[in-house]
């Protein structure tokens, strides 16, 4: 792109430099555009550029020289552990290591996330990249880098698969984009083949909540098989594809310009079904990251799997039979749909970022999603839907890949907006209470439809007063 040409010329007469060492002299205005065939304009704005990031200092009657400390550059990689999983994180590591090692005095560093993600990242300086599904929510922070303004965008759009794009308005209005999306995954239902079979229960899977019911009564009459397992409270994913299908096969939060509302028709039923659920004597409660035990034959079904169950068999070297099949309605006139979850990456900006810095975090974000080798790296280090269009249409033929594929297309994107954190803590809260016998379906019900209309109530009256 033309008006980005000081740019990749800031970068050749950087790397040139630091050839030389620190305190290296640059050429002369004049020299520049001579040796690299640029204007006049083109070379005072790169020289511009780097003295403005800290790399370069300018002095006048002497020339520019490389500044100390400017050979060494550290952008912060931003993660929770886990979203999506280790298996990941391992893959993103290596390749920022190969990656930063054929850019000189470029470092990528690691760091896992506990707290408060906004607390955490203004506590973190320099540029960032986070690795996170949620970062559109923080728009209105104004800490993140418009990726359309960035060299290449374009170009990189056309290499991702087009449905998940997430743009923004800004205060002024004009639409931006702060995130690209890395891979995607979808909810499934997972069942042990050999107990199903022993059961006598269909090859297909249950078709409704219902038999979901029954296949876990049929299991807890014998003495070897568990039903399913129950995680961790602390941080269960809640099973937010089974509410969406009690809702209509709808988002919990429907978005019209502006004007925000909320369907939580289906909430009772929701609650009621893993209230019975969760009753069942022979279900198995994990501890905290414990693995799915339906990986070593130990339970009938997983009632919230996914991709990650291919990659986790392949690791465990687990010989159980698993099958995957859609999520069960609560309505055996329709077909259940799935949550899309989108991993995505975003630039964060510090209060000591450098352009140089932020294009380097630039250019390492379309390396992972652009370059086919790297998607392919992905997959196969773990089980995901590719964010690369010509990836992605590969699993689209692997019969392996078919339905999770189908499930994909047929998917649900969440609407993006920051009231979502508000809501899930609330059903997350009661949902807790729920399951662990502090209030029943009704109550938790009656409560999570006061305080979710209260968090919009407050939302609206924010947004009419600012």
């Amino acid at each position: 792109m033309k008006e980005f040409k000081y740019l990749d010329l800031s970068k050749e007469l950087l790397a040139e430099a630091r050839k030389k060492g620190e305190g290296a002299r640059f050429p002369s205005e004049r020299e520049i555009c001579y040796l690299h065939d640029v204007s006049r304009t083109t070379a005072k704005m790169a020289l511009n550029h780097l003295n403005k990031s800290g790399l370069v200092t300018r002095q006048v009657g002497r020339g520019t020289f490389l500044t100390s400390g400017s050979t060494h550059r550290i952008i912060n990689f931003i993660y929770v552990e886990a979203i999506p999983g280790k298996e990941v994180i391992d893959f993103i590591k290596n390749e920022a290591e190969a990656f930063a090692s054929k850019r000189s005095g470029l470092e990528i560093r690691f760091v896992p996330v506990t707290g408060a993600m906004i607390q955490e990242l203004n506590s973190i300086p320099g540029t960032k990249i986070l690795y996170w599904p949620y970062g559109s929510y923080l728009s209105g922070l104004n800490i993140f880098q418009k990726l359309n303004d960035m060299p290449g965008f374009t170009d990189l759009v056309a290499k991702i698969n087009g449905i998940s794009l997430k743009w923004e308005k800004s205060f002024t209005g004009e639409m931006q984009c702060l995130s690209v999306p890395l891979c995607f995954d979808v909810d499934a239902f997972a069942f042990n083949q050999k107990f199903a079979k022993e059961l006598g229960l269909p090859e297909s899977g249950p078709q409704n909540w219902h038999e979901v019911i029954l296949w876990a009564k049929r299991a807890s009459k014998t003495e070897n098989i568990l039903s399913t397992a129950i995680p961790d409270l602390s941080t269960m994913r809640l099973p937010f594809s089974y509410l969406y299908d009690a809702c209509g096969g709808k988002d919990i939060i429907a978005k019209n310009g502006s004007n925000l509302s909320l369907n939580l028709d289906g909430i009772s039923k929701w609650l009621e079904f893993f209230s019975a659920l969760f009753s069942i004597k022979n279900c198995i409660r994990l501890e905290k990251y414990a693995k799915d035990p339906i990986l070593y034959g130990k339970t009938l079904f997983s009632y919230l799997a996914g991709t990650w169950i291919f990659s986790q068999k392949r690791k465990l070297r687990s010989p159980v039979k698993i099958s995957l099949c859609e999520i069960p309605s609560c309505n055996t006139n329709f077909r259940a749909k799935s949550i899309i979850r989108r991993y995505e990456l975003s630039i964060v900006r510090g209060e000591k970022s450098s352009d140089i810095e932020i294009h380097n975090a630039w250019d390492f974000i379309r390396h992972m999603i652009a370059d086919e080798s790297a998607q392919k790296r992905l997959i196969k280090s773990f089980s995901t839907i590719a964010s690369n269009r010509e990836i992605f249409e590969e699993q689209k033929n692997d019969p392996e890949w078919r339905f999770v594929v189908d499930c994909f297309s047929r998917g649900i994107l969440e609407t993006d907006h920051p009231v979502r954190f508000g809501i899930n803590t609330v059903l997350r809260k009661c949902f807790i209470a729920l399951v662990t016998g502090k209030m029943s379906a009704e109550e938790t019900s009656d409560k999570i439809i006061e305080y979710c209309n209260m968090l919009l109530e407050v939302v609206k009256e924010r947004t009419f007063n600012y």
